[in-house]
């Protein structure tokens, strides 16, 4: 009987036993039993067993999810790589181009020879400004309607050499004036004005980062069109909701601005622009017939 009671206090021991969490003196006797009991170490041999097949089991499970979870980690990794990778690609063809453009802006705006007209839209109201230039002349003409009040004004400005005539006209009269100072503001002027998107290392990542690009045609030119866009206009930086920059000339052709309330009324002003280079001649610079004019002189 004692040795009955025995093999069940070491049975019951056995499962502690065969994962170590018995002690020293427990397990000497546990040992001894199990050397002098063939049913007891029949029975620890496969409790040990199973346990051992359980662990395979339960390692093999761990294994197998590592497995899985490394493959996920993997692809996700490729995933948040590829769309880095593809961001860079887009921001820095994007910077690509914007100071391609600069470049070619700049240029065009310094060029000798060119006739530039500047259409603005507000309401029932359109200004025009156009400038012909060759060398060391310069005309520039304005035209302004208003249709809802039926009003038509223009004013010439004719430069040469550091000298400036103003011939003004309306439905009343017609004044000439000598030695007056140019006061226009020139269509090539505002384009210079739009092209200042990459002015400084700071404008040109946030206007890469925040402005979104598409390739369009605009007045019968190739363009990109640029929402978002950060440019210094009139000396004062302010964020278009829309241009179109001519891909050849680097030059803005449409702008488009924000909703405006004046006097006239809710209107979105619309600003468009046209170039021609070296294409100027003599005959479209001649100055106006003064003898058509009341002169008055400012010294």
């Amino acid at each position: 009987m004692k040795e009955k009671k025995n093999c069940k206090i070491i049975q019951d021991l056995l499962p502690s036993y065969i994962e170590k969490l018995t002690k020293d003196e427990t397990n000497l006797f546990i040992e001894e039993h199990l050397n002098e009991c063939e049913e007891c170490n029949s029975i620890c041999k496969k409790l040990q067993k199973n346990i051992d097949i359980n662990i395979n089991k339960d390692n093999k499970k761990q294994i197998d999810y590592l497995k899985k979870y490394n493959k996920k980690m993997r692809i996700l990794k490729s995933i948040i790589f590829i769309i880095i990778l593809v961001f860079i690609i887009i921001i820095g063809r994007k910077a690509y181009i914007l100071i391609n453009l600069s470049e070619k802006a700049e240029k065009s705006i310094n060029s000798n020879n060119y006739y530039a007209r500047v259409s603005q839209y507000e309401g029932t109201a359109i200004l025009i400004t156009e400038t012909y230039k060759k060398d060391q002349k310069q005309i520039n003409i304005q035209n302004y309607y208003d249709n809802q009040n039926n009003e038509h004004t223009k004013l010439i400005e004719y430069s040469e050499n550091g000298t400036t005539r103003l011939y003004t006209e309306s439905k009343d009269k017609k004044v000439a004036i000598l030695n007056g100072n140019s006061a226009m503001l020139q269509p090539m002027k505002m384009s210079e004005s739009y092209i200042t998107y990459s002015k400084n290392m700071s404008r040109l990542i946030n206007n890469t980062i925040f402005s979104s690009m598409s390739e369009v045609r605009c007045n019968g030119r190739d363009c990109y069109y640029f929402s978002k866009l950060e440019t210094d206009m009139l000396g004062v930086s302010e964020v278009s909701s829309g241009i179109y920059i001519d891909k050849e000339t680097g030059l803005p052709i449409r702008t488009s601005a924000a909703t405006a309330k004046s006097d006239k009324g809710t209107s979105d002003p619309i600003i468009e622009f046209y170039y021609e280079f070296d294409k100027v001649n003599d005959e479209d610079m001649k100055e106006p017939d003064i003898s058509q004019y009341i002169i008055e002189d400012k010294d």
